[in-house]
């Protein structure tokens, strides 16, 4: 039988980030990305520092961020998660 997993969608950024109705904004020097998310269930959104090393091996990223979205998949179901990017220049164009 099987178990419940997640569906996740990762991305780096030193962007700040936040939550719209739809999605995610994006903002770095003077310009906007919208991240759109369409998901089969309730999905979440986490945002982590990631800046500084976990492991010895690891280098540091200053100001990085990881966005991590994700949508819970019971077990034996179809589960959809389909992030669009939305360059500003565009997302501006569509709310006018």
């Amino acid at each position: 039988m099987g178990q419940p997993v997640a569906a996740t969608w990762q991305r780096l950024t030193k962007a700040i980030v936040t939550r719209t109705a739809d999605g995610l904004l994006l903002k770095q020097a003077g310009k906007t990305v919208e991240l759109q998310v369409k998901a089969s269930g309730n999905w979440t959104v986490d945002i982590e520092d990631v800046s500084q090393p976990r492991h010895l091996q690891d280098s540091p990223n200053p100001g990085v961020s990881r966005i991590l979205i994700r949508v819970p998949s019971p077990a034996n179901s179809i589960t959809t998660l389909t992030v669009e990017v939305i360059p500003g220049s565009i997302a501006i164009k569509r709310t006018k």
